[in-house]
């Protein structure tokens, strides 16, 4: 083999090598912040509006910090071993609730019904993950 076909084939494979590197390091780059487990308890309809002045809607608002009133959250599931799961969808921060809510230690996900509620709570549980986006949903 000459020279130049073993160069020309050392530079074909590191090229391939950086590629593939760039490329795996793009996947695990999360540029809005790693998801943190939460405990999200659920609410129905109560007749009033969120404090961002509307009424809350299915599948779409959450109640949480005021601070985050206005951002867009990714919600996963959280699996049976604590692992992140699935994701459950994109919500907003719309509202916000009581102190456990207000200070951040618990979201409050929005369900049109009681029943809905409870399907909430059969499928996922006590406990999402949750990645805050600083956008709107």
């Amino acid at each position: 083999m000459s020279i130049k076909k073993l160069i020309s084939a050392c530079l074909c494979i590191a090229f391939l090598v950086l590629c593939s590197i760039s490329v795996r390091a793009d996947v695990r780059v999360n540029p809005y912040g790693d998801p943190i487990r939460i405990r999200a308890t659920v609410y129905d309809y109560t007749g009033s509006r969120c404090s961002n002045g509307e009424y809350p809607q299915e599948g779409i608002t959450l109640a949480g910090k005021s601070e985050w009133k206005g951002k867009t959250c990714i919600m996963y599931a959280c699996n049976s071993d604590g692992s992140i799961g699935d994701v459950i969808g994109i919500f907003e921060f719309e509202d916000t609730g009581g102190y456990y809510i207000r200070s951040g230690k618990r979201i409050d996900v929005y369900r049109e019904t009681e029943q809905g509620c409870n399907d909430w709570i059969a499928t996922y549980g006590d406990y999402v993950y949750m990645q805050i986006i600083d956008a709107e949903g």
